[in-house]
C-alpha cells in the first residue's frame, strides 16, 4: 500500500485536532507524521481552532444557536406570510410545531439518562428534515456524542 493522500492526511490531523482534542502540535506531529510547521499551517488555513470552538460550546452557547434557527425559521414565515404563499406558511409552521412539541418533553426527560439521549437522537432526526437547517445539523452530529458522554459519566 503507498503513501496516503495529502487530503487523508490532512482530515486525519484534524480529526485529531478538533475532535480528539489533541492540540499541542509536538504531540499531534507525533502522532500523524507531519511537521509542526505543516500542522500551524493548517490550523490556520482550515480554522481548527474555530471548529474545536465549535463542537465544545457551553450550552448557553448551543441554546443562543438554536434560537438564531428558530429566528431564522419565523422570519421565513413571516415573508410567506407578508407573500401569500401558503405551501411555505404550513411548512414553517409545521417546522415550529415540532420544535414546540420536542422542547416540551425536555423537562421530563432529564430525570432520565436513556430518555435524554433518545431525546437528543431524536431532535438531530428532526432537524435533518429541516431544509435550511443544515449547518446546524452538522453541529448537532459533531456536540452529540460529547454531549452523551457527558450525560453518562455525569449523570
Amino acid at each position: 500500500m503507498g503513501r496516503p493522500k495529502a487530503i487523508e492526511v490532512i482530515q486525519k490531523a484534524e480529526r485529531k485536532f478538533v475532535n480528539d482534542g489533541l492540540t499541542s502540535l509536538t504531540q499531534l506531529a507525533q502522532a500523524t507524521g507531519v511537521t509542526r510547521k505543516t500542522l500551524g499551517t493548517w490550523r490556520a488555513k482550515y480554522e481548527w481552532d474555530r471548529k474545536r470552538a465549535e463542537i465544545t460550546a457551553q450550552p448557553e452557547e448551543i441554546g443562543d444557536r438554536i434560537k438564531r434557527s428558530l429566528h431564522l425559521i419565523m422570519d421565513d414565515l413571516e415573508e410567506a406570510i407578508r407573500g401569500k404563499n401558503t405551501a411555505i406558511i404550513k411548512l414553517k409552521v409545521s417546522d415550529l410545531e415540532k420544535i414546540v412539541r420536542s422542547l416540551a418533553k425536555i423537562d421530563a426527560l432529564f430525570d432520565n439518562k436513556g430518555a435524554l439521549i433518545k431525546f437528543c437522537y431524536s431532535f438531530v432526526d428532526f432537524v435533518a428534515t429541516l431544509p435550511k437547517e443544515r449547518s446546524l445539523l452538522v453541529h448537532l452530529k459533531r456536540v452529540l456524542p460529547l454531549y452523551i458522554e457527558h450525560v453518562e459519566n455525569n449523570g
